[in-house]
């Protein structure tokens, strides 16, 4: 399993005006502009399902958008927030096929069923009679 799906999203906390908002808009995660640790990661299918079509656009120059979802509207896009010292941070996550492999051999290691020896043994050494006696094996 992995111990942390990706850096915190987004990668800084931004304002937001309020009144950019309609009434009656539900937001699925209220805090979503502050960065914080991500706990689920959606596939595309599951994530495409959520979205019930409606949309508006949450800045002018629409970059921020609210998508409605199953779960509340959404707020997705990219910010434009320059900070003081000018620079910019893009996040790229890397997944080597050896990262990736050790990862799924480790969760079906943790799903894995014990074999249970004793039964195998017992299976192996003796044979089941039509008359229902049980006799060694002569393997």
């Amino acid at each position: 399993m992995m111990k942390k799906i990706t850096t915190d999203i987004p990668i800084e906390t931004f304002d937001v005006d309020p009144e950019r908002f309609p009434a009656g808009v539900h937001l699925a995660d209220p805090l979503f502009n502050r960065s914080r640790r991500i706990d689920i990661l959606l596939g595309i299918q599951t994530f495409n399902d959520l979205f019930t079509g409606a949309s508006f656009p949450l800045a002018d120059d629409r970059t921020l958008w609210c998508k409605e979802t199953t779960f509340g509207w959404v707020v997705g896009g990219a910010v434009t927030e320059r900070r003081a010292d000018e620079t910019s941070t893009s996040t790229c996550g890397v997944v080597t096929n050896e990262m990736l492999s050790e990862q799924i051999k480790q969760f079906w290691d943790s799903e894995a069923v014990p074999e249970t020896p004793s039964l195998q043994l017992s299976v192996n050494s003796s044979l089941q009679l039509e008359s229902g006696e049980v006799a060694p094996s002569m393997n």
